[in-house]
């Protein structure tokens, strides 16, 4: 499934806020990232640079978004109008909500930051907002006026995770990703991303997401969000409300399937209806009530809670009202085959007589864009780890060669078994190949089809192949380990 977001640099601040308050509390972040090469993970990263915002929340330190800074290769802050910069360091980050914190060591700096405060309170729909921060047109700090348009459950697109996000209608740009949101005088969230095909479509991140990331900040452990885990269905039609024994007073939402990896596995079965969560009655189209006309997704009340805590809730199962307890487990946060977005880390590759292989991530997907055959876009969605499959793998391309005359037009083929081994992870990939004692090696795929070698030729010609691709080690060090 592919979203058409923009991710921005975006920044609220409040009338109350003087002329110097405002250049000592906003900054400007310049960032040198590495960027992966997915069509060829052997290569060595690329560089690019970027400019993004932050705003001070202690001496020295800035709050921002992940995007700005993640995969950073070297970091500068410099405060408006001033024209020197100093060394940033990325001190904390979230992937999966998109904050980060940046501290800056120099005493210069902390001298002259004026940190923000948070509000204790979120702002209401049609509340105005004010965005500071260093988007694309100028130089200088930009202002501009909004008010909150609506507050719900959104896919974040730099992690990939389905958090609280508020729409705001105020005027935002690339360079602005980071800033803060105020009212009131206060930080009300961090604008973070857009949608590209509309007008003033900007969202920020608000105050319970950025609480939740700095209270695990200051516990100096950051294990992120927890989610369900399970698939539902609405529960709005009559007769399936009667077929699973609803009472006329009842609402909520039917489990369809929960994930093996999933906090939730054992505990909610597939049939259970969800009637309430935390003691929050669900209505039948999975809104909860959050007071004065507000609704929200029913999982916000997970995605509130920490690893290591429970959440309790009531559901209806075989027509007789359950209640269940469920320790959230910080090891169950990926349900799916198709892994999430990974930074920090080079991708993970493996050659085999020019067939190369890689598991599918987010950030492969994004690389390759509108090439992804739809199969592998369902398993994006759809496909869960069950019996013992760890990842999606498969032959992202053919490096041609003479001896793989025929195949060289394959992309993007899920592998599913080699040399009679099923393929359940990429260390199954290099364990089919150096153990096999046949003469030929084969690989299935889910289409289908068959792939077979000369086991000598392959032996043979690989050493060319390398050579004639520049490729300086057959896999990535993460899979060093599965050398003979």
């Amino acid at each position: 499934m592919r979203f058409f977001f923009l991710i921005l640099s975006v920044f609220f601040l409040s009338s109350k806020l003087t002329g110097a308050d405002e250049t000592h509390s906003v900054v400007k972040i310049r960032q040198t990232c590495n960027s992966n090469n997915y069509y060829s993970p052997w290569n060595a990263p690329y560089q690019k640079s970027g400019i993004g915002s932050g705003f001070i929340i202690d001496r020295g330190r800035i709050l921002t978004n992940a995007h700005v800074v993640a995969d950073s290769a070297f970091i500068q802050v410099e405060f408006s109008p001033s024209a020197k910069k100093y060394r940033g360091y990325v001190e904390w980050i979230g992937h999966d909500c998109d904050l980060a914190i940046v501290s800056v060591k120099d005493q210069e700096f902390c001298d002259l930051s004026i940190p923000l405060e948070l509000s204790d309170e979120l702002p209401q729909v049609r509340d105005e907002l004010m965005v500071l921060g260093y988007p694309m047109g100028g130089r200088e700090l930009s202002v501009t006026k909004g008010i909150l348009s609506r507050t719900e459950m959104r896919r974040y697109s730099h992690g990939g995770k389905r958090l609280m996000d508020s729409q705001i209608d105020a005027p935002i740009n690339p360079g602005n990703s980071g800033g803060p949101v105020i009212s009131k005088g206060k930080v009300v969230g961090v604008v973070h991303q857009g949608i590209t095909k509309g007008q003033n479509l900007g969202y920020m991140i608000p105050l319970p997401v950025v609480k939740h990331f700095l209270s695990e900040v200051d516990s100096s452990k950051y294990e992120g969000f927890p989610s369900f885990g399970i698939r539902i269905q609405s529960m709005d039609n009559e007769a399936l409300r009667k077929y699973y024994q609803m009472g006329p007073e009842d609402t909520g939402v039917l489990i369809t399937e929960v994930y093996e990896t999933s906090s939730c596995y054992g505990h909610l079965f597939p049939g259970d209806v969800i009637l309430s969560v935390d003691g929050v009655k669900v209505e039948n189209n999975g809104q909860i009530s959050l007071g004065e006309g507000h609704w929200i997704f029913f999982s916000y009340l997970l995605s509130s809670k920490y690893y290591g805590e429970t959440i309790e809730g009531e559901v209806l199962r075989n027509g007789v009202k359950t209640p269940v307890a469920i320790p959230l487990n910080p090891q169950l946060k990926s349900n799916f085959l198709v892994r999430d977005f990974e930074h920090e880390k080079r991708p993970t590759y493996y050659v085999k007589g020019g067939l190369v292989f890689q598991p599918v991530t987010q950030n492969y997907l994004s690389y390759f864009e509108d090439n992804i055959p739809l199969t592998i876009q369902l398993y994006e969605t759809k496909g869960a780890k069950r019996d013992g499959q760890q990842e999606l793998v498969v032959i992202s391309r053919v490096l041609p060669d003479e001896m793989n005359e025929g195949y060289q037009m394959l992309a993007h083929e899920i592998v599913t078994e080699i040399n009679e081994m099923p393929i359940h992870c990429m260390e199954d990939v290099v364990r089919a190949f150096e153990k096999n004692p046949s003469a030929f090696h084969v690989i299935s795929t889910e289409s289908d089809l068959k792939v077979v070698l000369s086991a000598e030729l392959v032996k043979e010609r690989d050493p060319e192949i390398w050579k004639q691709y520049f490729i300086q080690a057959d896999r990535s060090a993460d899979l060093d380990s599965t050398r003979k």
